[in-house]
């Protein structure tokens, strides 16, 4: 299945995405990077779940076919929010809550209908819909070990439906 591209998609929304507020733009990562230090806000993207069900019949192409029928797929796309800011910083009730309506409107601002095409596989979809639906919940703000650090979490969900033709036969 396409979630390959549909993952690489909102990363390309999301990564570099300027942050209001914060000096550093926003990092988008699909695997995570080896942990470390964290100079600026993160983005994480993870498959979460799908729905695939028939759009069209029939399933597969049929012999002497070129093309099959569609299914449409519909994700709910976690994008987990990680920003570590200054406990004493004047902006502290803002800064995080606009890092998530920037992601929030750049997910809500994309582009679709979109043809994809999965850089592995070869796979083409056409991308419906993205950002039409985004549930956001975040966390209660955590002390970091040194007290002068704090930490905030948040998670998006986004939805996304994608079509896809079979090209297998029957």
């Amino acid at each position: 299945m396409p979630i390959n591209s549909v993952q690489l998609q909102v990363k390309s929304i999301l990564n570099g995405l300027a942050l209001p507020g914060q000096s550093l733009p926003l990092l988008a990562y699909i695997a995570p990077p080896v942990p470390g230090e964290v100079a600026q806000t993160l983005a994480f993207i993870w498959g979460a779940t799908a729905n695939e069900m028939p759009q069209t019949f029939s399933r597969a192409k049929a012999l002497g076919t070129t093309l099959g029928g569609f299914k449409k797929v519909t994700y709910n796309i976690d994008i987990w929010l990680y920003m570590i800011d200054q406990s004493d910083s004047i902006t502290a009730d803002s800064n995080f809550p606009l890092v998530i309506d920037a992601v929030r409107n750049a997910m809500a601002s994309a582009q679709y209908p979109l043809l994809l095409t999965d850089p592995t596989t070869g796979q083409v979809s056409q991308l419906l819909m993205i950002g039409e639906k985004i549930t956001t919940d975040y966390a209660p703000v955590r002390t970091l070990d040194d007290q002068q650090l704090v930490l905030y979490q948040g998670l998006l969900v986004v939805t996304v439906e994608e079509a896809i033709q079979s090209t297998t036969t029957s």
